[in-house]
């Protein structure tokens, strides 16, 4: 084995001996030139190899015949992947999926399996949503041009499949539709006016065959869907519902069974008072003795789903842990939520999150019906319509919003489901998701204190910010666009 020489540049050159003296060699020094200097050592490198250290290097030892004779040997160090395509997949299965568990059902949890079934739809919609949510993440300009071609694939192999009989109405149709609705939220794009996705997803489930309800992601895509109708009838929004089934998507437990019947209720009655709501502002007559009956058969179903999460059992009850922030640790204390609401999984918080958006729609709907009934009565509002205070109601919403903003640190993944710290772990973006509807929710009512205000609008610059789910900072921007005079309360 030879080395290449470390002389100066001129011996090198004229192929003789150097004495390697600094600063400069004593050939150059007795020649009275100027020694050229010296290669640096990190250019030392092998010429060749003679037999025998070539025989070493190459001869298979015992250990390493064994090892090559079964499996090759394992790469330990390899070179990051640039197929941000397979990168996006894994991504979207990580955080916009969860199995079921802890007492709560799944959510998308089939998925991995559906797109081993090759349903281009699907995969290009898995795609436009991943690829979306990581741009909003990096900020990469590439990966942002990359969900926005994957997108308009993505509809034209949906517009393909729904033109065939044997895949119009699969479930893999109809998961790529919802995936669709979920991109226009996380790019940003959600039409606040109308949802074409969802009224797609409508159509569809009016098309499809009940016996599809018998599998497992037939039960599971409805259950997600009719969850969303639920909460969209009860915001008085006009919308289709899909066909009804007989509970068997919610029979996992007595108490799901409850709620969903419960809901069903709300959202009828909350969409009844609000549309007569709507109709009388401009009439002069007072409200009808149905009205009155129709506010307290609200009230009744308010009552009962007040009382709903005393008959959850333990198993899938939420642990309140209590927050003490340490002294001057934090400018603004009543910022900070008094206890934290702790969750076995992601799915077992949304479905407290739909609670509790149930309980604000419905509490708002009586307050809407009670104003209105004084309005036209000319009656004080003193006056219990209800057979209780007003005031009760109001303190309960706001208590509502309370219990929204103490789930947020565990849905955002700063806390574990034991109240421990997340250190370096900025948790799911599934939590975000299912937050963000609650948080819609809640800062659609007026009138809030200071405080809890600023509490939702900072969750919505998180949910936007650390999670990619740009919906959230356009609702934010809208709201402080709106409400000029509460927005410069909170930047003072």
């Amino acid at each position: 084995m030879t080395l290449r020489s470390n002389g100066c540049h001129s011996c090198r050159r004229m192929k003789v001996k150097c004495d390697e003296a600094k600063p400069q060699c004593t050939r150059c020094r007795k020649a009275g030139r100027v020694c050229p200097g010296y290669r640096d050592a990190l250019d030392m490198m092998f010429l060749s190899m003679n037999a025998t250290v070539e025989a070493k290097v190459v001869r298979p030892t015992k250990m390493r015949s064994a090892l090559t004779s079964s499996s090759p040997l394992p790469q330990l160090c390899t070179s990051p992947s640039t197929n941000w395509e397979q990168h996006a997949i894994v991504h979207f299965i990580d955080h916009f999926t969860e199995c079921p568990g802890n007492g709560a059902l799944g959510y998308l949890e089939f998925l991995p399996e559906m797109l081993m079934l090759g349903s281009e739809c699907l995969r290009e919609a898995v795609l436009a949503a991943s690829l979306a949510n990581l741009a909003n993440i990096s900020r990469m300009r590439q990966l942002e041009s990359m969900s926005h071609e994957h997108y308009g694939q993505a509809l034209r192999a949906l517009r393909t499949a729904m033109n065939e009989k044997a895949t119009a109405t699969a479930d893999e149709t109809l998961t790529a539709m919802y995936i669709l609705q979920k991109h226009e939220l996380i790019s940003g794009t959600r039409n606040l006016l109308g949802d074409p996705h969802g009224v797609a997803i409508t159509a569809m489930f009016r098309l499809r065959e009940t016996t599809q309800l018998d599998s497992h992601n037939g039960l599971s895509l409805y259950r997600v869907t009719e969850m969303e109708k639920q909460i969209e009838a009860l915001s008085g929004d006009p919308t289709t519902t899909i066909p009804t089934t007989d509970g068997n998507a919610f029979q996992h437990s007595a108490p799901g069974l409850v709620f969903w019947s419960l809901l069903r209720e709300a959202s009828a009655l909350s969409s009844q008072i609000k549309l007569i709501t709507r109709q009388n502002l401009s009439g002069s007559s007072p409200p009808d003795a149905f009205f009155n009956q129709l506010l307290l058969q609200t009230y009744s179903v308010y009552s009962r789903l007040l009382t709903w999460p005393s008959s959850v059992p333990e198993s899938i009850k939420y642990q309140v842990l209590a927050f003490r922030p340490p002294t001057g640790s934090f400018k603004d204390t009543d910022h900070i939520p008094e206890s934290i609401f702790l969750f076995r999984s992601a799915q077992n918080g949304a479905m407290f999150v739909v609670y509790w958006c149930a309980c604000i729609h419905l509490a708002q709907s009586l307050l809407q019906g009670c104003r209105l009934f004084h309005t036209k009565a000319h009656s004080s509002s003193n006056d219990r319509v209800l057979g209780v205070p007003e005031a009760d109601i109001r303190k309960s919403l706001l208590e509502t919003i309370g219990n929204i903003c103490a789930s947020a640190p565990c849905l955002l993944g700063d806390v574990d489901r034991w109240g421990q710290l997340n250190v370096g772990n900025k948790g799911k973006a599934l939590g975000g998701f299912f937050l963000l509807r609650a948080l819609s929710v809640a800062n659609s009512v007026e009138g809030l204190p200071i405080s809890l205000r600023r509490s939702l609008l900072d969750l919505f610059g998180r949910v936007g910010t650390s999670f990619g789910i740009l919906h959230a900072l356009r609702l934010r921007e809208i709201w402080l666009a709106s409400h000029t005079t509460e927005a410069g309360e909170l930047l003072n």
